[in-house]
């Protein structure tokens, strides 16, 4: 029942690159739909030799290392969908915020294609399998496969689901005038750490409804009553493991597995499959019931949600850091939160955490049979006690079941019995074994209260970053109501064009103080904004030449300055028009025209229409200043006729018909 890793690893790399930026429409999805149907047909060739292998010499090991490798081609098509194709910024372009979860849904359709492909792949090479080792065949359709896979993966979706919809929820309130949601979405955007915590919160709340909704979401039942049943219930008390209720998990007899889920013991759940039960005699069952008891007996889910919330915190205080190596967000950034995921929570951590709860399984097996002899085994030490005896060859059976097949998670079922034999016969072992415990989990404490004290350490600046961004916030909503007071509401756009400019100003100056560099990547927009507000509505030369000016410095400034190309082609097309105004900038306007053609920010599509609409205004009002008067009134009049209601072509307009006025050329 645990979710698939890569799975999972492509869930969050899609995450990842959900955001702005560019893409080439055909190749975003015309490509993005041609890997997929090789990642189906892919799969689909793999099941066939794979189902062939099995009657030659080897074959079945084949098999079996190919279901391993099955996950990887969906993987790397969605990969390279992201990454070279820039899937994810063509849906985020194509769905509006309002949409709520229609932009992730659409995002992962061409994943869930491609590992519902090998997931049907998966389900007929396991049914051959089963077929070649002679145990219970249950064929699944492609359906079949596909759900059972969700199902499998639900563990994980389900709480991302969950969280990325309450947060994508408040940002629709927010968008939809609910009152304190847009100042909800303000304290988590402007505060990650806020942030952090608002998610770990939201995390803990569901691991308490986990384990009710995984007794729907898989085939269960209820325990049934039996001899079975009252020694479980009797482990179960001699361990001091509290539980809600014990349910028998039906897989058709094809799973081998066990699971103990929640946090508290009014919420705990105890899950075993019914080919456990079939496949291993009673005392081995108990020897994997106390492996399981193990883990919530040392709290193992608990600590899993802790180093989640250190990975999150460690992301958040290293963020600056990882930006200057280069490290900023995007697909590297996402690959290094996922080499952690997998080699450092999902690799060390986890497999330590399943030793500790396979020295529980040897330790407690035989606790209901304190007088069950230890066996004398070659090549150990001293005998083997019961209970390491009823762990080993629980182990060992599913390894003859199943295979010595390698968990990233668990390690070989071989190796785990090797040391579930030499904990139990070497003190010394055992001894570094509860060191070991120790050490990690004090690490783990230790580098919390390191990461703890960091942020807060940090919290000032942050605080000030927030304060500034809230103010760039206000000076776009109000430069928004301005620009529509010019047209409906004449007499209150002086006022709002004065609060516009003010905030955009205490924006600037802020963010021009604050060391993050976050605060680098909004000081462009906030300049500009004030330039804008001077220019067009307050009427202040002075403050727009600075605003405008530093708006360019600080985008030239940046360590990539290829976004920012907007702001400096912009910014440069008003700072000639500033030029002009001021009645003594001619040379300068000329100069700021040639160097926004030599660098216009785009070429294609309404921008591009845009952008040398731009250029054509600055032109006409540099020919109205001098000798070629009637060209640059021609040109300023061509705009004034341009079609569209957009923000974009309005200003135009205005921009236009303020330069005629200017020379009293505008038309009665």
């Amino acid at each position: 029942m645990l979710p698939d890793l890569t799975f999972l690893l492509a869930v969050l790399l899609g995450l990842g690159m959900l955001r702005p930026g560019d893409y080439d429409p055909l190749l975003a999805f015309g490509g993005t739909a041609a890997l997929t149907a090789i990642a189906v047909a892919l799969s689909s060739m793999a099941a066939e030799r794979s189902i062939r292998a099995l009657h030659e010499e080897g074959g079945l090991a084949s098999a079996q290392a190919r279901l391993t490798l099955l996950p990887l081609t969906p993987l790397l098509a969605w990969l390279v969908s992201l990454e070279t194709l820039h899937f994810g910024s063509a849906i985020y372009d194509l769905l509006p915020s309002t949409t709520w979860l229609l932009r992730h849904v659409l995002l992962f359709v061409p994943a869930l294609i491609g590992f519902g492909a090998a997931w049907t792949a998966r389900a007929r090479i396991e049914a051959a399998v089963a077929q070649r080792l002679g145990r219970p065949v249950l064929h699944a359709t492609a359906a079949q496969a596909i759900r059972a896979g969700l199902r499998r993966n639900g563990l994980a979706l389900i709480p991302l689901g969950v969280v990325l919809g309450l947060l994508e929820g408040l940002s629709l309130a927010a968008d939809l005038g609910v009152p304190g949601c847009a100042t909800a979405r303000a304290a988590l955007e402007d505060l990650p750490l806020l942030r952090v915590a608002f998610e770990l919160a939201l995390l803990g709340l569901l691991a308490l409804v986990l384990p009710a909704l995984l007794a729907r979401l898989i085939a269960s039942e209820p325990f049934p009553a039996g001899p079975q049943r009252e020694r479980l219930e009797q482990l179960a008390r001699a361990l001091r493991l509290r539980y809600r209720e014990m349910r028998l998990w039906k897989t058709g007899g094809r799973g081998l597995n066990a699971m103990v889920v929640g946090l508290t013991p009014g919420t705990r759940r105890i899950f075993v499959t019914d080919g456990l039960l079939q496949a291993l005699p009673p005392h081995e069952v108990e020897a994997v019931f106390c492996h399981e008891a193990g883990h919530a007996r040392r709290h193992h889910l608990l600590w899993f949600l802790g180093v989640a919330g250190l990975l999150s915190l460690a992301f958040l205080v290293l963020d600056e850091p990882l930006t200057r190596l280069g490290l900023g967000e995007g697909l590297m950034r996402s690959l290094l939160h996922l080499g952690l995921l997998w080699f450092v929570v999902l690799g060390s951590l986890s497999r330590h955490f399943e030793r500790e709860s396979d020295v529980e399984g040897g330790t407690h097996a035989a606790l209901l049979d304190p007088q069950a002899p230890a066996l004398e085994v070659p090549g150990l030490g001293e005998p083997l006690p019961a209970g390491a005896v009823r762990m080993v060859g629980a182990l060992k059976r599913i390894e003859a079941l199943m295979g010595d097949v390698y968990s990233h998670r668990h390690g070989r079922p071989s190796e785990r019995a090797a040391y579930v034999a030499y904990h139990a016969t070497q003190p010394a072992a055992r001894a570094g074994f509860e060191r070991r415990s120790r050490g990690l989990r004090l690490g783990i404490l230790a580098l919390g209260v390191l990461l703890v004290a960091w942020a807060l350490i940090r919290l000032p600046d942050d605080l000030g970053l927030a304060e500034a961004s809230g103010a760039l916030r206000s000076a776009r909503d109000a430069h928004g109501r301005a620009f529509d007071a010019v047209a409906d509401r004449p007499a209150e756009a002086p006022a709002v064009w004065a609060s516009a400019h003010a905030d955009y100003r205490r924006a600037a100056e802020g963010l021009a103080e604050s060391p993050r560099l976050h605060a680098r990547g909004l000081l462009p927009l906030a300049w500009l904004g004030m330039g804008d507000t001077a220019l067009r509505g307050v009427g202040d030369l002075a403050a727009a030449r600075t605003g405008l000016e530093r708006a360019i410095a600080a985008a030239e400034a940046a360590k990539q300055p290829g976004p920012w190309r907007r702001v400096i082609f912009e910014a440069r097309v008003d700072l000639g028009l500033v030029a002009l105004r001021e009645g003594h900038g001619l040379d300068e306007a000329t100069q700021l025209l040639a160097q926004a053609e030599r660098q216009i920010w785009s070429n294609e599509g309404a921008a591009g229409s845009h952008a040398r609409a731009r250029l054509r205004l600055l032109a006409g009002a540099l020919d109205l200043a001098g000798p070629q008067r009637e060209r640059g009134a021609r040109a300023l009049r061509d705009l004034l006729s341009l079609p569209g209601q957009d923000d974009e072509t309005v200003e135009l307009r205005r921009d236009a018909l303020e330069e005629l006025r200017r020379h009293s050329l505008a038309p009665r």
